[in-house]
Parts: C-alpha cells; structure tokens; sequence
C-alpha cells in the first residue's frame, strides 16, 4: 500500500520544516521534505492528518503501514 501525501507548504529552509512538523505533532514518518530552487516542500501523510480516524496507529503503537 502506498502513503498518500498532501501538500503542507514551502519553507525556506530544512529546519524551518521539521520545525513547523514538530510544532504540529507529527514524525518523522508522516512527512516528507524535498529541495525545490531555493526553498523546501513539505508534505504530510493523509493519516496522520486525521488523528480522529483509526488509521494513524493501531493498538501496539505501530503504523498500519508496516512502519514500528
């Protein structure tokens, strides 16, 4: 199965956005950064968005996706 990512927003640097993803509760594993020119993309996991729906962790804290 594949994640799905939905934009989150450009940044000016790395850190800005690993700052901005912390601020706002996610790992490491529910985002993504690449290099665009001269600014960085961030995208976030659909199911880490929703933390209303059963997808983001099962009952062992581990992710539905196969990541522990």
């Amino acid at each position: 199965m594949t994640a799905m990512f939905d934009f989150g927003g450009y940044f000016g640097s790395e850190q800005d956005a690993v700052r901005w993803a912390h601020a706002n509760g996610l790992s490491a594993m529910d985002y993504q950064i690449r290099q665009e020119g001269d600014r960085v993309r961030l995208d976030v996991r659909r199911s880490a968005q929703d933390k209303g729906s059963d997808g983001y962790a099962d009952r062992h804290h581990g992710r539905r996706e196969g990541y522990w």
